[in-house]
């Protein structure tokens, strides 16, 4: 099995590019999800094509929490260094994916430590 994008871009040192978004669509923060303990499973449901026709199938997954993002990208810019600059009328931001995915993923378990999730029913 091949690695995931992600994890490949972490393992050659790659860098990100936030152009005209900001960190809530950060998908660094997507690798660290997976890599922090206590992630809660979850089964969800997408699109896959089966003998060249779409069909939706099941699978486990981990629940993701991309609505504490934005927080998570102001915790990271206030400790690791990230370049912040206008491209046009855009805002960019530039740092390494390696040190956004470690920082989130420490940010992630210290969260979920303190703010566990309740079981679901």
């Amino acid at each position: 099995m091949r690695d995931p994008p992600l994890a490949r871009i972490y393992d050659l040192g790659g860098w990100v590019l936030l152009l005209g978004i900001g960190h809530e669509s950060n998908t660094s923060f997507h690798l660290a999800e997976y890599r922090a303990p206590g992630a809660r499973s979850t089964e969800v449901e997408a699109p896959i094509l089966e003998d060249g026709r779409r069909v939706w199938r099941k699978y486990e997954d981990i629940e993701m929490h991309e609505e504490v993002f934005p927080e998570l990208g102001a915790a990271f810019e206030e400790t690791k260094d990230v370049e912040v600059a206008e491209v046009g009328s855009a805002s960019a931001r530039l740092f390494s994916h390696r040190d956004a995915v470690d920082f989130a993923q420490e940010w992630l378990t210290r969260r979920r430590v303190s703010h566990p999730t309740p079981p679901t029913v």
